[in-house]
């Protein structure tokens, strides 16, 4: 008879990080998107932010965000961060809408 594996111990397991400081590693990951903004081909590009999971407890704020992307450097473009849920749905279409304004808001018609 094969011997028996052994489980894992509990205490061996990472332990999970805090939600907060699960959002604030997952942004810090992503954040050296300002060289982007650099690309001609961005020219006026208008950046949104859509800050998910609004909807659970813990979840990072938009404010929280700000910083740590660190958007306040970000001069030369529109952005927004709008908190939003995809499980739920709301935020988002206050999102799509804000896009859609600030891209008609700069689109010249020539008659």
């Amino acid at each position: 008879m094969p011997p028996r594996a052994r489980r894992p111990r509990a205490r061996s397991r990472p332990r999970p990080l805090p939600a907060e400081e699960r959002g604030r590693n997952a942004c810090a990951a992503v954040h050296p998107w300002h060289p982007f903004f650099a690309a001609q081909r961005l020219a006026g590009a208008s950046l949104l932010v859509f800050a998910n999971k609004q909807d659970i407890e813990g979840a990072l704020t938009a404010e929280e965000i700000r910083e740590v992307l660190e958007l306040d450097k970000v001069t030369t473009r529109h952005w927004r961060i709008g908190g939003c849920s995809a499980y739920t749905g709301k935020g988002l279409i206050d999102g799509v809408d804000w896009i859609v304004r600030d891209i008609a808001s700069r689109i010249f018609m020539y008659d």
